[in-house]
């Protein structure tokens, strides 16, 4: 069975999960060894390919959702529950 790909909601949830200058590790190829560490520079977005991305600090080129993982101790956003 294909996996299915992240849709527009799941790269909302993402971004709201991991804003711009979130602590991340990446993984430009495949996904092996301790990747990189950086942090979000741009949000994420589908492709036109259909993949989801976002661009870390460091890299001229998007990076998949699926290569990208939050460092422990990155501070998640309440959520909008939560303040309102």
């Amino acid at each position: 069975m294909t996996p299915r790909r992240p849709g527009p909601h799941d790269v909302h949830r993402w971004n709201l999960r991991h804003p711009v200058g979130t602590p991340v590790r990446y993984w430009p190829m495949l996904r092996d060894g301790g990747g990189i560490e950086s942090r979000v520079r741009i949000e994420a977005r589908i492709l036109s390919s259909g993949i989801a991305v976002a661009w870390v600090e460091g890299r001229a080129d998007a990076i998949a959702l699926s290569h990208i993982e939050a460092l422990p101790g990155a501070a998640e956003p309440a959520s909008a529950e939560a303040a309102s």
